[in-house]
């Protein structure tokens, strides 16, 4: 993901990337986002929504601990969430498979290739 996209998650959204200056033992957040930035509005509206959730109904505060690219999915892992949380990301997981992961595009998008990448057309064809 572009450098100015991790940025905008890290500084929109500080509490659920703490784990940013931790250590690796820690937390995989150091290394930021390890996808594409044709995720990113998932990204940011998933955090919109989970961060307004805890706010709004006094939910422990959840940190995300790493965020990639794995299959051609979107594989998000969290230091420990509830059902809603759970769902929410899941959702955001499961949605990525129609999202190329290049430039966001919901157009002839398919996971597929020797290395697994969720692209459209046009981008796999690059």
């Amino acid at each position: 993901m572009h450098k100015s996209s991790v940025e905008h998650l890290f500084n929109t959204y500080p509490r659920l990337f703490a784990g940013k200056n931790r250590s690796i033992q820690e937390s995989l957040m150091p290394f930021g986002m390890e996808c594409g930035n044709g995720w990113f509005w998932l990204l940011n509206n998933l955090c919109e929504s989970i961060q307004s959730y805890i706010d709004n109904n006094g939910i422990d505060q959840i940190e995300f601990t790493q965020i990639k690219e794995k299959f051609g999915r979107l594989w998000i892992h969290e230091n420990g969430c509830d059902d809603i949380i759970f769902g929410m990301i899941r959702m955001a997981e499961n949605l990525s498979y129609q999202i190329c992961e290049i430039c966001g595009t919901t157009k002839d998008v398919t996971s597929e290739g020797d290395w697994v990448r969720t692209l459209c057309k046009k981008c796999r064809d690059k």
